[in-house]
């Protein structure tokens, strides 16, 4: 069997798979909207560095969290349009098994980044949220919502990444 010419689904009646076809309008969609959705990103998170140089004249712990989420996210694109040529967004049938099994290899870092990215935007607006109001209590509720926003994400993460991850399957000892 030939994984690069089999596909992962029998075809419906009447179609053909078509392993090499362009990118799908799904999948145009998706680059499109990220590209304006980032666009806007980039010119907010721009306004903000305007606003700590020139307004603030210091650099806050929220704009550096900023940053690094800003970061991740265009990562996290960049992964999806590696997995879009593995056969994300398209028919199953127009995907070979060859694809299906190199998609599964590169799908953990796109996973990790998806989980991360917003719990690090969260945090970022927590640190804003804490510099508001000097109240002990108030801050008390801001670092519980920061520690319990960190505690499910590394447990989502830690579960996505690491001893339940079919692709690191242990070989029985002989």
């Amino acid at each position: 069997m030939d994984l690069s010419t089999t596909p992962a689904m029998p075809p419906p009646d009447g179609q053909t798979p078509q392993f090499d076809a362009p990118y799908n309008s799904l999948q145009i969609r998706t680059v499109v909207a990220f590209g304006v959705t980032y666009f806007f990103a980039s010119f907010f998170l721009a306004l903000r560095y305007f606003q700590a140089a020139k307004l603030v004249k210091q650099v806050e712990i929220d704009l550096i969290i900023l940053t690094l989420a800003y970061g991740l996210s265009l990562y996290y694109f960049i992964t999806l349009v590696n997995l879009m040529s593995h056969g994300w967004g398209k028919h199953l049938w127009d995907v070979s098994l060859a694809q299906i099994m190199e998609f599964n290899k590169e799908l953990l870092p796109n996973t990790l980044t998806y989980l991360i990215t917003p719990s690090i935007t969260k945090m970022a607006m927590l640190a804003v949220l804490f510099r508001i109001n000097p109240s002990l209590i108030y801050r008390c509720v801001v670092v519980s919502a920061a520690v319990a926003i960190l505690a499910y994400t590394l447990t989502l993460t830690s579960i996505t990444g690491g001893p339940c991850n079919p692709l690191k399957l242990e070989r029985p000892a002989v």
